[in-house]
């Protein structure tokens, strides 16, 4: 038999942070450790690293002592938060995040939706954006569905938003995530608001702003609900 596998301290302090901020309200410490098979004390012992790592993107712990944790700041912080651990333990580790998972037809609509506006708006992102966006989206869904939003954004005329909103429009109909009230996701995605494509050679196509993306290539099966 297998032996379950062991967290590292630094993997603890991650997922324990992840748990902070993926909660709406107070989460207590007694609760952290029963989702990490590990003791109280041990969450104790962790908790000063824990608040400082969350503190480094922005966001603060407040503490009650008859409530437990609680993670404040902007909405668009937290899921920043989220999506840099993702993508980090994903890549370091090739599995989900215990703190947080999406529902998988909610990833499999998220995917189609987002091959189907690559095509229609011309604009393909490379296999890192779209992973990217991807867990973007999943995070946006699990939010709203928790009655989390970002806060309000300045509207833009660029074919990037566009395609966003469109975007946001499908994942509104079809992942149902409550009351729709996330208008902008283009500018909580690094990847759609240009600050992570580079000007290089190679086979892209411009995504509107003078931003290329590169050419990702798709399945076969695209576009087939």
């Amino acid at each position: 038999m297998n032996k379950p596998y062991k967290l590292s301290r630094n993997e603890r302090i991650r997922i324990a942070a992840a748990f902070m901020v993926d909660s709406v309200d107070y989460i207590t410490l007694s609760a952290i450790a029963d989702n990490l098979f590990v003791s109280r004390a041990t969450i104790i012992e962790d908790l000063n690293e824990i608040k400082e790592f969350i503190r480094k993107s922005g966001l603060e712990v407040i503490s009650s002592p008859n409530k437990g944790q609680r993670v404040v700041g902007k909405e668009s912080d937290k899921r920043l938060f989220l999506l840099r651990l993702l993508e980090k333990e994903d890549a370091a580790a090739g599995r989900e995040n215990p703190a947080f998972s999406v529902q998988a037809g909610n990833k499999i609509m998220i995917q189609k939706i987002v091959n189907e506006q690559e095509h229609v708006h011309n604009c393909y992102l490379d296999d890192a954006s779209f992973r990217m966006l991807h867990t973007y989206l999943g995070i946006m869904v699990s939010q709203n569905m928790k009655g989390e939003y970002v806060e309000p954004q300045a509207p833009s005329d660029s074919p990037r938003y566009r395609m966003a909103q469109d975007i946001l429009k499908y994942i509104c109909q079809y992942c149902q995530p409550g009351d729709h009230k996330d208008r902008n996701p283009v500018h909580h995605h690094p990847r759609l608001r240009g600050s992570g494509a580079e000007k290089e050679p190679g086979d892209r196509v411009p995504c509107g702003g003078g931003v290329p993306f590169r050419h990702r290539h798709l399945p076969a099966s695209h576009g087939k609900a």
